[in-house]
């Protein structure tokens, strides 16, 4: 889909269009300069028809439903957006689930305990902002559809960016999620 590009306020008592449009750019402006990020979190989905956990975006965007990432560059929020789309950040995000299994609520302050690749590490980030550039024009199905072959891209970007990353394990994490897409991840990491 295409982003909002500007919104509309409801006119205050008395207030006229005029006014009520300047106080929409200058609302919109400050949304802009203090909100705005290139990499968008997914705050909740269905766990068989959703799609991506994060997003990344050559320009800044808002969000509501989607919660922007401040302080990150284009390529960190290109190679977080992998990373969280993966079968690991994926298993993570499932970890700060609220409490319906079917309808993933993603608690905002549960979100901040996902490990990520570090920023200090140019030559991860490098690799997985590849992965994004490599994969961006590819459909990504629902979770449903399986372990796609742009899911298998971001998996393979991950085991070759992060030393400790285990492919046969990753692997294994991707076929349960597919053949359980509500799956209790406690057992990973329990």
């Amino acid at each position: 889909g295409r982003p909002d590009s500007r919104m509309r306020l409801k006119s205050k008592e008395g207030e006229t269009g005029t006014a009520r449009k300047d106080r929409e750019e200058k609302l919109w402006r400050k949304w802009i300069r203090e909100c705005a990020s290139s990499l968008l979190v997914n705050s909740g989905q269905r766990t068989q028809t959703g799609r991506l956990s994060a997003v990344a975006c050559e320009e800044k965007q808002i969000g509501m439903l989607w919660k922007p990432v401040q302080g990150l560059t284009q390529e960190q929020a290109k190679a977080w957006a992998v990373w969280l789309n993966s079968t690991p950040g994926r298993l993570m995000t499932l970890i700060q689930r609220g409490k319906s299994l079917d309808f993933v609520v993603y608690d905002p302050a549960g979100l901040l305990k996902i490990r990520v690749p570090r920023l200090d590490r140019p030559r991860t980030i490098a690799r997985l902002a590849r992965a994004w550039e490599e994969t961006r024009e590819m459909d990504v199905p629902q979770y449903r559809e399986g372990y796609t072959s742009v899911r298998q891209a971001w998996d393979r970007a991950v085991c070759e960016a992060v030393d400790e990353a285990d492919s046969g394990k990753v692997r294994e994490w991707a076929d349960r999620l597919n053949r359980e897409p509500a799956i209790s991840v406690e057992g990973f990491f329990g």
